[in-house]
């Protein structure tokens, strides 16, 4: 009896983890250039004929045309990095009429950006939205209509109608201000939390405060709180019945698809390898989010669960356009308000833990398919992948520990060259959506 259940139970396992890594059946166009590269350094084949024929004085071969953009690449990024920052954005339509302040709203790099701005860095321009070369063009001409309709149209009617005061604001500030137009005081909500029981309560924000938010942040939360709908949405009207045959289809059974038919030489990974190894990860997280008072076991089991179910339709959207669909802000924000109200680190921790967890599942689910294009057995993947991640998580943790305790200052104002922007985004979102979590369905 007890074989017959465990077999059941592989077997189960075995249909719930095909659900979860049906994304990586899709063409992750991401791992495109990675392949290239790859085969540049390794496959004698492909260093014949000259990339650059076309230029007759200096035919290279794809190693040769890799090494000079390479070198290039590092020269070159010296200028926007250390020499002259401006080349990152400038505003060259504000030089025209400098004292012009309609003029610098709608083209200036900090505000509107409405043709008014020019990028040189290469790493900036692709910091968001990934190379033009990767994306695919359908959907970079979705996310070319749906910026113009929110950023340059939208963006400018909130402002200048003064839709919820937002004049009184920047166009671009992340930190929430009062009605008065003074930023909200963040420290204050916090800074007897753990010293006062109760102090947080005393400093919370009322449910008669009036919270006013620049024009872009209004834009993007109300596009975020619309992404997840969206997803769930098209992801059951589009691709719910290729979900339901994915669900019933073995790797040995997919004969349309040639890599599969080479893959199925490698046996695959046992299913209980991935068991165990969830077990113990979750096991250990768990542990220390509930004995370190970041989060109670139960909220770290429902924050994993949350991951799980939207991680479909967030590695479909992912796996198709390369975009970043992991930011479950609806889910993060009223879930993560309403359960952690009053106390910002278990907020953060909710959060986090999604987000995370999605991120890092969805990295797997890209190196699978990697190595689906590179014929690498799903086994040697797996032994070289989590070793790795151990000695990142490890490493990634004593530098950070060492950079907190030995730089003055850092992630303050004091410190320019250590500003954490990032960090500080979690912490504005993690005091400010706790301290309101609680009236969002009053």
């Amino acid at each position: 009896m007890i074989s017959i259940a465990s077999t059941k139970l592989f077997k189960l396992l075995g249909i719930f983890r095909r659900f979860l890594i049906w994304p990586s059946s899709m063409i992750w166009p991401d791992n495109l250039p990675y392949i290239a590269f790859l085969r540049t350094l390794h496959d004698s084949a492909v260093d014949g004929p000259p990339v650059t024929k076309n230029i007759r004085c200096c035919p290279l071969s794809r190693l040769q045309f890799l090494v000079v953009v390479s070198i290039g690449q590092f020269v070159y990024q010296w200028l926007p990095d250390f020499i002259t920052p401006v080349l990152k954005a400038f505003s060259w339509m504000c030089m025209i009429h400098p004292q012009n302040r309609l003029l610098a709203q709608l083209t200036s790099a900090n505000t509107f950006s409405i043709f008014g701005s020019m990028q040189l860095d290469w790493l900036s321009l692709i910091g968001y939205l990934y190379s033009p070369f990767i994306v695919p063009r359908w959907a970079q001409v979705n996310m070319f209509i749906g910026f113009i309709l929110i950023a340059w149209l939208c963006g400018p009617l909130i402002f200048y109608m003064n839709l919820w005061d937002v004049n009184k604001l920047s166009i671009r500030d992340s930190v929430p201000h009062t009605s008065d137009g003074n930023p909200l005081d963040l420290f204050s909500l916090i800074s007897n939390l753990n010293s006062t029981e109760g102090a947080f309560e005393q400093y919370e924000i009322s449910s008669t405060t009036e919270i006013r938010f620049s024009t872009v942040t209004i834009l993007y939360y109300a596009t975020s709180f619309a992404i997840l709908p969206a997803l769930v949405t098209h992801t059951l009207l589009y691709h719910g019945r290729s979900i339901v045959q994915q669900c019933q289809t073995s790797l040995s059974n997919r004969t349309n698809d040639i890599h599969c038919k080479l893959m199925n030489a490698y046996p695959e990974t046992p299913e209980y390898w991935f068991t165990i190894l969830f077990i113990i990860s979750f096991l250990c997280f768990t542990l220390v989010c509930h004995f370190g008072q970041l989060l109670s076991w139960y909220l770290t089991i429902l924050a994993i669960v949350l991951a799980f179910v939207f991680i479909l339709p967030c590695g479909i959207a992912t796996a198709l356009t390369t975009q970043n669909m992991n930011d479950l802000l609806i889910v993060n924000v009223v879930l993560g308000g309403l359960l952690r109200h009053g106390d910002p680190i278990g907020f953060g921790t909710f959060t986090l833990i999604i987000t995370i967890t999605q991120i890092q599942t969805l990295y797997f689910l890209q190196l699978l398919k990697l190595s689906h294009y590179m014929k690498i057995p799903p086994r040697a993947i797996f032994i070289t992948v989590i070793p790795s991640a151990i000695i990142s998580s490890i490493v990634t943790y004593v530098t950070s520990d060492y950079v907190l305790e030995n730089i003055k200052d850092i992630c303050t104002a004091a410190n320019s060259d250590w500003m954490c922007s990032a960090t500080a985004a979690i912490f504005v979102d993690s005091v400010f959506w706790s301290s309101v979590g609680k009236y969002f369905l009053s």
